[in-house]
C-alpha cells in the first residue's frame, strides 16, 4: 500500500477534518469586523452620495468637490501631466511585451497592436494639440481642445473615484445592499443586487468607473459573464454632472430635473428589455474562472425571510476578512494603471471623432435614415437633429453640440440628450473603458448592442418628450 502523504487528512478521523477546515476559514473579530463594515460603509456613502461641503453658495459631494479641488490644483501642470501619463503608458506596453517582470505582464502583457497603436496616436495628438503644430482642422479648439480636455478630466476622475471605490464594493455595504434587493434585481432585471451598486457608481462619478466596478466584480466572482456583461453595457449610466454639462450644451438646463427622472426611469426599463435580447442573452452564464452558475443557491437567498439578517452578516464577514491598507494600495495602483490607457484612448478616438463630425458630411450622410422616423413620432428639427441620434457613440457631448448649432428647438434638444444618455456605448467613455477591462466584450458586439439599444431608445425618448412638453 503506497504511503498517504502527510498534507491529507483522514476522511475517518472528523475532528482532524473540522481543524483543517477551521484552519482554513479566515478569522476576525466580529465586533472590530462590524464597525469596520459601518466606517468605511459611511466613508464611501458620504463621499459619493451625500452633499456635505458648501460650495459657491451650493453644497456639494466630497466626491464633485474633490475633482474640482484637484482638478484646479493641478490645472498648470494638466497637460504635461497627461502627456507623462501617456509616455509612461507606452513605456509599461513595452516592459509588459518584452519583459519578465510580473506586475507589467499583469497590467500590460496583453496589449494588442490596435491599442498599441492608439496608445502612441494619443502621444502625437496631445504634443500637437499643446505646441499647436499641424493641421489646423486638428489642432482647433473644437477638435484637439475638446479631446485633449476629456483625456485630461476622465484620467483625474478615474483615479480619483476609483480609489474611493473600495469604500462601497470591498466592506460589506455592497453584500449587504446586495442581499435587500437581489429579490427585486433577479426577476426584473436577471442579475444580482449587487449590479444596482454599479449604476449608482455610474451616476454619481462616470460610465469609466462603472465599469471598473464592474470588471473587479467580474474578476472576483460575483458577477457571471452574462451578467457582467448585461451590467456594463447597461448601467454605466451617464454621471449627473455629465448630465448637467450636456444639458447646458443642448441650452435645455431648465429641464435637467426632469432629464435625469425620465433618463433614469428609461434606462431602468431598457435594462429589463435588452438583458433578453441578443447579443447579451447569449453570453455564457458561468463565472470567470468558467466555474457555472448556480440557480439553486440564488433561488434559496431569493426567497429568504432573513434577507437582512443574511446581508449584515455577509457584510460583517467581508469586512473582517478584507485588510484596509494592503487593499487600498492595490486599488490605487489598479485604478492609476487603468486610468493611463483609459485616457490615452479617450485622446486618440474622440480627436478623430471630432474631427470627421467638423470637418465632413459622414456623420450627416449617417443621419438620413433617422429624419422620418423622427417624422413620424412628432419631434420636432428632424432634418437638424437626425445625425445627432447616433452621434453619442463617440462622445455625449457631441450630439447636443449639433443639436444646439443646428438651431434646433427645445423639444428637440431634450430628445437628443434623453436618447444619448440611453444609448449608453461610446467611445469617450464606457465603451473603451470596456475594451481595456477583463468584461469579454468586443467592439463589434458593443456597435451591435448600441444600434439595438438606439432601436428601442428613439420611441421610449420620443414618448418622454411629448409627456413633457404635451401631445
Amino acid at each position: 500500500m503506497s504511503q498517504k502523504p502527510e498534507n491529507l487528512v483522514n476522511p475517518d478521523t472528523p475532528n482532524e477534518a473540522a481543524e483543517a477546515v477551521e484552519a482554513t476559514t479566515p478569522t476576525y473579530d466580529r465586533g472590530k469586523a462590524t464597525f469596520k463594515f459601518i466606517l468605511m460603509s459611511a466613508i464611501g456613502i458620504i463621499y459619493f452620495f451625500v452633499p456635505v461641503i458648501p460650495d459657491g453658495g451650493e453644497w456639494s459631494t466630497p466626491l464633485v468637490w474633490s475633482l474640482s479641488f484637484i482638478k484646479a490644483l493641478i490645472a498648470p501642470i494638466h497637460n504635461w501631466l497627461l502627456v507623462a501619463a501617456i509616455i509612461l503608458l507606452l513605456i509599461f506596453v513595452f516592459l509588459g511585451k518584452t519583459g519578465d517582470h510580473p506586475f507589467f505582464k499583469k497590467h500590460f502583457g496583453e496589449t494588442g497592436p490596435f491599442s498599441f497603436v492608439l496608445y502612441a496616436a494619443s502621444l502625437v495628438f496631445a504634443l500637437m494639440i499643446i505646441f499647436q503644430v499641424g493641421p489646423y482642422s486638428v489642432i482647433c479648439d473644437a477638435v484637439g481642445g475638446e479631446s485633449l480636455a476629456l483625456g485630461k478630466s476622465v484620467m483625474i476622475t478615474i483615479i480619483i473615484a476609483g480609489f474611493m471605490v473600495p469604500f462601497l464594493v470591498d466592506y460589506g455595504f455592497l453584500d449587504f445592499i446586495g442581499a435587500l434587493i437581489n429579490p427585486l434585481m433577479r426577476p426584473l432585471f436577471k442579475l444580482p443586487g449587487e449590479a444596482s451598486i454599479d449604476a449608482v457608481t455610474s451616476f454619481v462619478s462616470s460610465a469609466t468607473v462603472g465599469v471598473y466596478v464592474t470588471s473587479k466584480l467580474y474578476v472576483s466572482k460575483h458577477y457571471t459573464t452574462r451578467e457582467a456583461c448585461a451590467i456594463a453595457t447597461n448601467f454605466s449610466f451617464v454621471s449627473m454632472g455629465f448630465y448637467a454639462v450636456v444639458c447646458e450644451t443642448a441650452g435645455v438646463m431648465k429641464y435637467y430635473n426632469q432629464v435625469i427622472l425620465w433618463s433614469l426611469l428609461l434606462l431602468f426599463i431598457m435594462a429589463a428589455i435588452m438583458i433578453r435580447v441578443w447579443p447579451l442573452c447569449k453570453k455564457p452564464n458561468e463565472y470567470y474562472d468558467g466555474t457555472p452558475f448556480e440557480p439553486d443557491s440564488e433561488e434559496r437567498k431569493k426567497f429568504s425571510a432573513h434577507s437582512f439578517v443574511d446581508g449584515f452578516n455577509a457584510a460583517v464577514e467581508k469586512a473582517g476578512t478584507t485588510p484596509v491598507w494592503k487593499n487600498l494600495g492595490e486599488t490605487l495602483v489598479s485604478v492609476t494603471m487603468y486610468s493611463l490607457k483609459i485616457a490615452a484612448f479617450i485622446l486618440s478616438i474622440t480627436t478623430v471623432a471630432f474631427f470627421i463630425q467638423v470637418n465632413t458630411s459622414l456623420f450627416d450622410i449617417i443621419g438620413l435614415p433617422f429624419i422620418p422616423i423622427l417624422n413620424l413620432l412628432g419631434i420636432p428639427d428632424a432634418e437638424g437633429i437626425a445625425s445627432a441620434c447616433l452621434l453619442s457613440i463617440t462622445d455625449l457631448a457631441v450630439p447636443a453640440s449639433v443639436a444646439a448649432a443646428a438651431g434646433a428647438s427645445e423639444m428637440a434638444c431634450f430628445f437628443i440628450v434623453v436618447l444619448t444618455g440611453l444609448q449608453i456605448i461610446m467611445f469617450s467613455e464606457c465603451s473603451l473603458a470596456i475594451l481595456e477591462s477583463e468584461i469579454p466584450l468586443n467592439m463589434l458586439e458593443q456597435i451591435i448592442i448600441f444600434l439595438v439599444r438606439t432601436v428601442f431608445a428613439i420611441p421610449l425618448a420620443a414618448i418622454v418628450t411629448h409627456i413633457v412638453f404635451g401631445f
